[in-house]
């Protein structure tokens, strides 16, 4: 439950152009389009999506230089200190902002609600909620404050304290989702008639149809679930989670699985992390008990790879496709596999399909370009990875394989450069390796030793000193 509090407070902090974004793996076209919310001045909720994408992206310098820069324009200014605030990654140094911020006015939500964060995070949780309940005392359309007070009563244990907060909330926010989601997650006997009314208030929110969904599912009701689906990817077709709760819809709906089994299948996937031997056994059981539905063997190919055993994953990923050819769960998996086993030409006809629904998912689009290179069709794999390191430039297994499909164009310059600018920006030894290989397309071997000297002095990694010295060696022959 608590999972599902957290997930929520995140999701309500982007807005609807920068989440799309977000959801179509486009950060850095997201960050410059809440860079130009934060420019055009409009709204302080527009800075605080900004910094928060900053942050969820790894970017916190960039958002404490900036708001830095804000206060010493305008150290009298509450807004300023708060904003700061939000942009520290440190707990203390965020609280001392907040501090200021209400040395300067007393009654600044924004502050007291950014206090309550800090209380939480640092589990002093009556202190969490004295300082929301000072942040909605001043501005009770907070929804990211209600979101905390909630979550605050949930770490304490106290679920029907945080359902009254959550109908609070929905007195004063009507027509945001979060009090929705919120007491349909609290008060599961209520959550179809809640969320039902969530869907009229806010329309466009594909959250409330993804929970409508789960609430349908759990109370076998198929058709249902299908029809509340089919409208949450009519917003956005790309969401993984709506196109794996379409799948089950659509099981449901046609007598393959029913409520217990929907309730005992996502326990055992859940269970698969924690402890696939015990998953399996249950997923035994369920596949005896729903053999004509595909989502059961996909759960249990998956506890079979967490156990090593991928002759069995693989057989299994294969019935899911006899019933379900529609599958893009079971499609990338069995394309990954087969890819990793050395068979790209079996592996592109189901990444090419599973492409076509997770189009956001990066392992798979370098699955697919990989599987495209190994099989000559380079210019298509080339055309993916730029769009790919476009929106996901600082990801390893993007530059990795786009540095490859350079290096088999010849272009070894690009991509040498492209791998010392990841280096310096990751400092990850994957790029070190590959560094060293593309140093030897270009002789640039004392350059390419300095830069992993430097790495592996950072993190003290023995392997690191090594590979510079065998590329300073090569370049005294």
């Amino acid at each position: 439950l608590l999972a599902h509090i957290a997930l929520l407070f995140v999701a309500l902090a982007f807005g609807n152009e920068v989440e799309d974004l977000m959801y179509q793996g486009q950060v850095d076209r997201a960050v410059l389009a809440a860079r130009a919310l934060v420019i055009s001045g409009e709204d302080i909720a527009d800075d605080e999506v900004y910094i928060d994408l900053l942050l969820s992206s790894g970017i916190a310098k960039t958002a404490e230089a900036y708001y830095r820069a804000q206060l010493a324009t305008g150290p009298k200014q509450a807004d300023n200190h708060y904003l700061l605030g939000r942009a520290l990654v440190s707990a203390d140094a965020a609280a001392a902002s907040y501090q200021a911020a209400l040395k300067i006015d007393p009654n600044h939500a924004r502050s007291h609600m950014g206090m309550g964060a800090i209380h939480r995070s640092k589990g002093a949780l009556e202190a969490s909620k004295t300082a929301y309940r000072r942040a909605l005392k001043g501005d009770d359309s907070l929804g990211e404050a209600w979101s905390g007070i909630t979550a605050a009563f949930v770490l304490s244990g106290d679920y029907a304290g945080a359902l009254a907060v959550a109908r609070e909330a929905l007195i004063a926010t009507p027509n945001e989702s979060g009090p929705y989601l919120s007491i349909a997650l609290l008060s599961p006997k209520e959550s179809i008639s809640i969320l039902t009314a969530g869907a009229k208030a806010v329309p466009n929110d594909p959250m409330i149809y993804e929970t409508l969904t789960e609430a349908y599912l759990a109370n076998n009701k198929g058709a249902a679930a299908k029809s509340a689906i089919a409208k949450a990817l009519s917003i956005d077709a790309r969401r993984p989670a709506a196109l794996t709760l379409a799948l089950y819809a659509d099981a449901m709906s046609r007598g393959l699985l029913d409520a217990t089994g929907y309730a005992a299948l996502v326990a055992a996937r859940q269970q698969v992390g924690k402890d696939p031997t015990k998953a399996l056994e249950a997923l035994n059981k369920l596949v005896a008990a729903y053999p004509q539905c595909g989502l059961v063997y996909v759960a249990r190919a998956s506890a079979h790879t967490a156990l090593g055993d991928g002759t069995a994953s693989m057989t299994d990923l294969g019935r899911a496709l006899e019933h379900d050819e529609r599958n893009f769960d079971a499609h990338a998996a069995l394309g990954m596999q087969f890819l990793n086993a050395g068979h790209p030409h079996k592996a592109l006809p189901h990444l090419m399909k599973a492409n076509e629904f997770l189009v956001g998912d990066v392992g798979l689009g370098v699955g697919l370009a990989t599987a495209q290179i190994a099989t000559g069709d380079v210019d298509a794999a080339r055309t993916a990875l730029e769009h790919l390191y476009g929106s996901n430039g600082k990801d390893v297994r993007v530059v990795l394989a786009y540095a490859r499909v350079l290096s088999h164009d010849e272009e070894f310059e690009s991509a040498y450069r492209l791998l010392k600018i990841s280096l310096a920006g990751t400092m990850d030894g994957r790029v070190a390796i590959a560094l060293a290989g593309a140093a030897q397309d270009v002789g640039r071997f004392d350059e390419a030793a300095d830069l992993i000297q430097q790495l592996a002095e950072q993190t003290n990694d023995p392997r690191l000193f090594r590979l510079a010295a065998t590329i300073r060696a090569k370049a005294q022959k």
